[in-house]
């Protein structure tokens, strides 16, 4: 969506006015789903009560950064944030891992993670449970009671 409207030539307000109906439009739909679902219930709701005026301090930060920006600064930044989703959509979350820890730690060559590093960001628990292939294989329930939930670590 954000590369249509910045196709669109649109300000920088009316950008931000069309987002914010889209995903208001969006979330107000998907809201009774995830109430019938359970992802959404009382005590959820009275936890997420006290985050409401943070909410609004952010609109209202929101409303005077983009005031502030220039358009052109703006419409870069946008570019910048969609190749970014892009590329964390289309990689390998192994290798978007491995990518953030190597550029936090200064060591970044780039690339994807070698066979190597994958081993290392799976751990010895991943390779019992992993096959070497990708490929679908066939099991039965009472293997899948087996299978442990690999930890990962922070």
């Amino acid at each position: 969506m954000g590369l249509y409207l910045l196709a669109m030539r649109l300000p920088k307000e009316e950008y931000m006015g069309t987002c914010a109906w889209y995903f208001l439009i969006l979330n107000w739909i998907k809201l009774p789903i995830f109430i019938v679902e359970g992802r959404i219930d009382f005590e959820a709701f009275m936890m997420d009560l006290p985050m409401m005026p943070l909410v609004l301090v952010g609109a209202g930060l929101g409303v005077l950064f983009l005031r502030k920006i220039k358009q052109e600064t703006f419409e870069n930044a946008i570019q910048i944030l969609i190749v970014i989703s892009a590329l964390y959509l289309l990689l390998p979350k192994d290798a978007v891992r491995s990518l953030g820890e190597s550029i936090r730690n200064g060591s970044h060559e780039g690339g994807v993670p070698r066979q190597e590093e994958e081993q290392e960001l799976r751990g010895p628990e991943m390779e019992e449970a992993m096959p070497e292939s990708p490929s679908m294989i066939p099991v039965s329930e009472s293997e899948m009671q087996n299978v442990r939930t690999p930890q990962f670590q922070n």
